[in-house]
């Protein structure tokens, strides 16, 4: 009896083990189950992520194309002498191609992808109509600015004009310098219009010459140029465009204003240095979209802006003066 009783204790410790094991077998695997698919969303997530970063740069350099296009057609437009109709143009083109390499026996093979649809946007603005900040004289800074005597006096004693150099003296930049430099309060610096005033027309600050356009620039700008109320300015700008200062001065005449553009007549043109009757220098702005596309839906959409300001010469060739390339971002509700 006792013999029986110890069996049937050992078979039920045997039985225990056994469903022990059969437990830690059975969550064995639930973790390997659960480890397995964490590896497998965990390469989902690798491959989307490689994905979007082919994205970024596929659009960064859709962006990077529209403005080697403009300048292009720019560069053309200058020689045939057709550039002002080119300014404030936008185009869209939507049906940009998109193509894909791949490596062959042969070698790189490129193919054209149906896969994908890319847009690029580009308006071309004529950046000569506005003000140089880092060359402009006190009034004018005072008017475009709207700000007091005394603020538009400490901008210009902060730059190194006729080559006066030492601490704190240097160029502006961008617009935003007023801000970081601390010339401008941030009130002042948000009531700017953007639209009048820049720092990119000028190649070399030491020989500013020609470089705002009054046949482009703004009523703002004129009326500081000329010293003359909005209203008068107004109506001389209706007989743009001048083809010399003689032109300026009867459209003056015939509307009543009084202008005193006497002083520093030192361009070969009879205009004051900074003055000219042609646009040179503009801003690019290329807006690329790329999207994945499966019949007529689209998802997945990446976005790109490229910035740009070139200035040109007489010949049409082109330098780049400023570039600014904005991050790649991806539209979640595409």
């Amino acid at each position: 009896m006792k013999y029986d009783q110890r069996s049937i204790g050992v078979e039920r410790q045997r039985r225990g083990e056994r469903g022990a094991a059969l437990v830690i077998a059975i969550a064995l695997l639930g973790l390997f189950a659960t480890l397995g698919m964490l590896y497998v969303r965990h390469m989902h997530l690798e491959r989307d992520a490689a994905d979007f970063q082919i994205s970024q740069l596929r659009v960064r350099n859709l962006a990077v194309a529209g403005v080697n296009a403009a300048i292009g057609e720019l560069e053309q437009a200058i020689r045939e002498d057709r550039l002002r109709p080119l300014l404030g143009k936008s185009e869209t083109y939507d049906s940009f191609p998109t193509y894909k390499g791949t490596r062959t026996e042969e070698g790189l093979e490129i193919q054209a992808q149906d896969t994908w649809k890319a847009t690029v946007s580009v308006l071309i603005d004529d950046e000569s109509g506005k003000v140089n900040l880092n060359h402009a004289s006190d009034t004018v800074l005072q008017a475009v600015l709207g700000v007091k005597a005394g603020v538009a006096k400490k901008i210009n004693a902060s730059l190194p004009h006729r080559g006066q150099q030492g601490p704190g003296r240097a160029w502006l930049l961008s617009v935003d310098d007023l801000l970081s430099r601390g010339l401008l309060t941030e009130d002042q610096f948000a009531g700017i219009d953007r639209y009048v005033v820049t720092t990119h027309t000028v190649l070399d600050h030491n020989n500013p010459m020609g470089f705002l356009n009054i046949n482009s620039a703004p009523v703002e700008v004129m009326s500081a140029l000329l010293g003359v109320a909005k209203d008068k300015t107004e109506l001389i700008l209706a007989a743009r465009p001048f083809q010399s200062l003689a032109d300026l001065r009867s459209a003056a005449e015939k509307a009543s204003a009084a202008i005193d553009i006497t002083a520093n007549l030192l361009s070969p043109t009879g205009l004051p240095a900074a003055w000219t009757l042609e646009s040179r220098c503009v801003r690019i702005m290329s807006d690329a979209a790329l999207a994945r596309r499966a019949g007529e839906l689209e998802y997945n959409q990446v976005h790109a802006r490229v910035e740009a300001v070139v200035i040109f010469d007489e010949a049409g060739a082109s330098q780049i003066i400023h570039w600014n390339t904005q991050r790649a971002e991806e539209d979640e509700n595409a």
